[in-house]
């Protein structure tokens, strides 16, 4: 029995539940929020850079011989010989009116099945058909 009480005396430890409690009431420390926002601006430009190099095209030698062309009926716009991906075949492309928005131009890395018409060019600012002068 005196063998019993000397090891729950010494297993029981009456300051260790004063000490547990003192240990979880603390405060941490703060967060440094610099280094956080620094942290979400790189993952955000490493992001934003794996969007841009997965959207460019790659043409490789002889790709054309591997492309299977459709044929171009029913075109309400031009025709652009060769004006597909990789100049591999030919494209329909609709013709904007002056002044109609052609930001699309600008929005992927693809060929583009929009134009301005002719003596026309998108205007990088205004995003619309403008006159060449």
């Amino acid at each position: 029995m005196r063998l019993f009480k000397l090891t729950y005396k010494a297993l029981r430890r009456p300051n260790s539940s004063i000490e547990h409690k003192e240990h979880f009431s603390k405060q941490s420390t703060p967060i440094n929020t610099s280094n956080m926002k620094m942290i979400v601006w790189s993952m955000l430009a490493l992001l934003a850079a794996f969007c841009t190099t997965s959207d460019a095209i790659t043409c490789v030698a002889n790709i054309c011989e591997l492309a299977d062309c459709a044929p171009i009926t029913n075109c309400n716009g031009k025709v652009v010989k060769n004006g597909g991906f990789c100049g591999c075949c030919d494209l329909c492309v609709t013709v904007l009116k002056p002044g109609d928005t052609c930001l699309y131009l600008f929005m992927t890395g693809m060929p583009s099945t929009i134009a301005c018409p002719d003596n026309y060019h998108c205007d990088s600012t205004t995003h619309t058909c403008v006159a060449v002068w």
